[in-house]
């Protein structure tokens, strides 16, 4: 109802009021004077876009003429509505509110909607101010103040889908929240859109004991209290503490000169670190260590650098990454998003250069892709105890240089990961490692003044190994159970080794074997050319062919070994020499016997494995034929040990049978014969004969090659025909087949006797030689 007047001039005067007991926000536009601004009438327009109204009254009141009335004693425009589930999209490019309970007022020349409650995203709106406090400004301008709380992933997304995102170049876009805070905004947005871009923005948001993660293939931080201050220019974080892997940790941060800068500092725990990462190095760290650290972030570009002295890390690693909790050993890690390259399906490609060191022990550049949420390497440089290279233009290239290089105690540290170290070798690239060491060790045997390298990618690979004790290269094929061949020109077995492991474990890491070894050698005795042939057969290890061959004779052989029942190896063999006292002068017993021809087959088995003969286990037959040769006069101590060259261990030292006043020169024989068993470690002969011009002996009896004890009875028979007195001089013969089968050999004269019987018992070292003259000898038995 009300009043209007016309006089002739102007416009005219009113004087009206209405009310609406129901409107649409959509329509208050229509119901705005033409007069008002364009752009505030469009802004009304496309601003409110959804509720509705239980109550709207309209007060125009004055001379028109004085329109909208900004001097409230001309009159009086006055439109208020009381509106519920507004929502309103206050400006292009920014989160709409929805669910808005308010009261708009329309006055004069401006605009004002006092928000009771509503919502942005999943945010709930606190008490909240929107204005236009002049429609007929130049430039209209929105003024937003307001609060809301809720989920910080909700105010993420806030950012996500503002203008505030682009300005600090998607800062928080890779970000995720578990937990509540506050945000308090404030907003300056012209309506045309023309001035948009002018736009200002003045926010706080409050984390209250939030989880937020920077990235998906970060660790989360924890108990993240502090606020993140914003504006359409910079972001500041004036101090957010949290927990960061188990340590406290302070961050702050900025954006200068468009780029945003964040630094941390706090102390990180490595039992953390070992449940967040399952990485088999970190089970060998234990304890503290403060750090800091820096992120700076451009155009999507990221730069990350973090330093520590390590004080308060123990490291049980192998050299040389062990160290004390009290060491200094400096840290500093760069990691830096490289420029995007496009793939041929016009996808980027994000590469990033990850740069670490660690004081002089470690140098490191490499050249990692993104893909997905984890960094696949592409190529680099990595050295140890040297200084770092080039990056090659493919793979990975790992220098090594050190005195100790334990590769077995690096393995152990791979085998106790719960993952046994695998990261996925098959998306690796090509590596190639070279190694410069005083002493290498690896499958137990230490190797000296090694110059080595191995190249490769997925299941295929080759090396070269140049070392005190062995020249040659190998070959590593990973298909199936994989195989190992090599071709040395020298092999000498290195005097320090050792066994690692349990028996399932080191037969089930035994490959096929296919080795050639040229000149194979064993401490100063060279033994000669060497083949082997392998291959492991479902939890048994198949000795397919052993030989070993000089121009003196040769060793043939085949076997097994199997730890499912009772961890035994079995082993075939026969050995062959057409000049026995040669082969014994190559194997460092020279003096001990001229010429001969022998050979020698059975069958042989012990607990353990093929590399670890155990005397006490050994049990098997075996068969000794030998030909024309002469035992030579042997001085004390003269011959020794023998190493086997199966077992490489010793047999029995010295037995001492001397009939010097007649054979001086030692004892000849035309032929040798007997068959021999082992029980447990007792090797038995019910008849060794030994047939000579001069004489022929009968050996009886046991020898223990545990204890290194015997007891045999020796029979001494003089060739009737002949001229020579009683008696002989001979090395015991039992120990004489152990050194043919390469265990042991026999030593010194025998002592002088007269008689034809003996018993000879005691200790190898120290024999007892009983004479029995004229009387049977007394039954040998167990010794």
């Amino acid at each position: 109802r009300g009043t209007y007047r016309f006089n002739g001039e102007g416009p005219g005067t009113v004087d009206l009021t209405a009310s609406l007991s129901r409107a649409e926000a959509r329509a208050v536009w229509r119901y705005l004077p033409r007069v008002v601004n364009t752009d505030a009438r469009h802004w009304v327009r496309d601003a409110l876009k959804a509720g509705t109204a239980s109550e709207a009254k309209l007060v125009l009141k004055g001379d028109l003429a004085h329109f909208p009335f900004l001097d409230r004693s001309q009159g009086q425009f006055l439109v208020t509505v009381k509106a519920r589930d507004v929502v309103l999209d206050y400006a292009q490019g920014w989160p709409v509110i929805s669910g808005i309970e308010a009261d708009l007022r329309f006055e004069g020349a401006g605009m004002v909607v006092e928000a009771k409650r509503g919502a942005i995203l999943g945010a709930r709106l606190g008490p909240t101010r929107a204005q236009i406090a002049d429609f007929d400004a130049p430039v209209a301008t929105l003024k937003v103040k307001g609060v809301a709380e809720g989920e910080t992933a909700e105010f993420l997304k806030f950012i996500a889908q503002s203008p505030v995102a682009a300005q600090i170049d998607q800062f928080t876009a890779a970000m995720g929240a578990i937990g509540k805070g506050r945000l308090d905004i404030g907003l300056a947005i012209p309506l045309a859109e023309a001035h948009l871009p002018e736009s200002k923005v003045d926010g706080s948001y409050t984390f209250l004991a939030n989880e937020v993660t920077l990235d998906p293939a970060s660790p989360p931080l924890r108990q993240v209290n502090g606020t993140l201050n914003f504006s359409e220019k910079d972001l500041r974080i004036n101090e957010i503490a949290a927990s960061f892997l188990g340590g406290p940790v302070k961050i702050r941060g900025s954006v200068q000169a468009g780029r945003v800068l964040v630094t941390t500092s706090g102390t990180i725990a490595v039992e953390e670190v070992r449940r967040r990462f399952d990485l088999a190095l970190l089970d060998a760290l234990s304890g503290t260590a403060a750090y800091r650290a820096e992120v700076r972030i451009r155009k999507r570009e990221v730069e990350l650098v973090v330093e520590s002295n390590l004080v308060g890390i123990t490291s049980t690693l192998p050299a040389p990454f062990a160290k004390a909790a009290s060491d200094v050993l400096p840290l500093r890690i760069e990691n830096v998003t490289l420029p995007t390259a496009a793939q041929r399906s016009g996808a980027p490609i994000v590469r990033e250069q990850l740069r670490a060191t660690l004081g002089n022990t470690l140098g490191m550049h490499l050249i990692r892709r993104k893909q997905g949420d984890e960094r696949v390497p592409e190529r680099g440089a990595i050295a140890i105890g040297r200084p770092l290279g080039q990056v090659p233009e493919r793979g990975i290239a790992l220098g090594i240089s050190a005195r100790l290089v334990d590769v077995d105690s690096w393995r152990n540290v791979w085998r106790r990961s719960k993952n046994g170290g695998s990261s996925g070798g098959s998306s690796l690239p090509p590596l190639t490692v070279e190694v410069k060491a005083d002493e290498l060790v690896i499958h137990g045997k230490h190797y000296n003044e090694v110059s080595a390298g191995i190249g490769g990618a997925a299941a295929q690979w080759r090396g070269y190994l140049n070392a005190r004790e062995a020249n040659g290269s190998f070959q590593w094929d990973g298909a199936g159970a994989g195989k190992l061949s090599a071709h040395f020109k020298r092999w000498r077995r290195p005097e320090k080794a050792s066994e690692q492991g349990s028996p399932t474990e080191l037969l089930d890491e035994l490959p096929a074997l296919d080795i050639v070894v040229d000149d194979f050698i064993v401490g100063d005795h060279h033994f000669g050319h060497l083949d082997v042939q392998a291959h492991n057969d479902g939890g048994i290890w198949l000795l397919d062919r052993i030989v070993l061959s000089n121009p003196s004779g040769s060793l043939t052989g085949r076997g097994q070994w199997q730890v499912a029942n009772g961890n035994r190896t079995q082993l075939d063999f026969a050995l062959e020499s057409n000049d026995v006292g040669r082969l014994l002068d190559r194997l460092g017993y020279g003096g001990t016997m001229r010429g001969g021809n022998a050979t020698m087959n059975g069958r042989i088995g012990w607990q353990g494995s093929p590399a670890a003969l155990d005397y006490a286990t050994l049990s098997g037959d075996m068969a000794l034929e030998a030909n024309k040769g002469q035992f030579l006069k042997l001085d004390p101590g003269a011959a020794g040990k023998l190493l086997g060259l199966i077992s490489l261990q010793g047999l029995p030292r010295r037995f001492l049978l001397d009939f010097g006043d007649v054979f001086s020169e030692g004892f000849a024989f035309d032929r040798i014969s007997g068959k021999m068993t082992v029980s447990s470690g007792l090797m038995r002969s019910d008849r060794l004969q030994i047939d000579g011009p001069a004489a022929r002996v009968v050996l009886r009896g046991e020898t223990d090659l545990k204890r290194e004890t015997q007891r045999l009875a020796v029979s001494v028979q003089p060739e009737l025909g002949g001229s020579a007195a009683l008696g002989v001089a001979v090395v015991n013969p039992l120990a004489g087949v152990a050194t043919l089968l390469a265990h042991r050999m026999l030593q010194n004269p025998l002592n002088r006797v007269f008689a034809s019987e003996y018993l000879i018992t005691g200790t190898w070292a120290d024999p007892k030689v009983e004479k029995l003259t004229g009387a049977k000898a007394a039954p040998a038995s167990t010794p």
